[in-house]
């Protein structure tokens, strides 16, 4: 005994795995995705954090050999020191530094850039002043030497007008 409605029940079977099919394809492809995605971002966070980790590497060179320099700049004008010397490795640290820059690649560079130009020229700076600190002192002592000579000039005016004097009464005895 074979059914009456054969066709329409083969039909609906078909449409009902077509359907089906499209349902668990969908599901599958969700499931896939739900764990392919976490993965690829996982990733993209590994390489992003170890850029990150990088750089902060990289700071915490750059502020040890910072601190460095600024120890240097800190003692070049004080009295005890060798200015020259101070100065070559302050050179030579600034270079350094600027070496750094080149040598990796970070994201900001600008900023290391301007702190290394602002080094520069705190050590410009620096010498400056121990000039003009030097011409202090010279001027200081150039000012004692005119005081002292501004002192024989008047003891030597004095001994002037008593011997115009005493050439005046000379003549007048005469």
């Amino acid at each position: 005994m074979e059914a009456l409605n054969k066709k329409e029940r083969t039909d609906a079977y078909a449409s009902f795995m077509v359907f089906f099919l499209i349902t668990a394809a969908l599901l599958l492809l969700a499931v896939f995705f739900a764990y392919q995605v976490p993965f690829k971002e996982n990733e993209r966070l590994r390489k992003q954090l170890k850029k990150y980790e990088h750089e902060n590497e990289f700071m915490n060179n750059y502020v040890g050999k910072l601190n460095e320099t600024k120890a240097l700049l800190d003692s070049v004008n004080m009295p005890t020191a060798q200015a020259l010397v101070i100065d070559g490795n302050l050179a030579q640290k600034i270079t350094s530094m600027s070496g750094m820059l080149t040598a990796d690649s970070i994201r900001d560079k600008r900023m290391y850039e301007l702190i290394n130009q602002i080094l520069l020229a705190s050590q410009t700076d620096k010498k400056l002043l121990r000039n003009s600190s030097a011409t202090e002192s010279s001027l200081g002592n150039l000012q004692q030497e005119i005081a002292n000579l501004r002192m024989q000039l008047s003891t030597c005016e004095q001994q002037k007008a008593t011997m115009n004097q005493t050439l005046m009464m000379l003549q007048n005895q005469r």
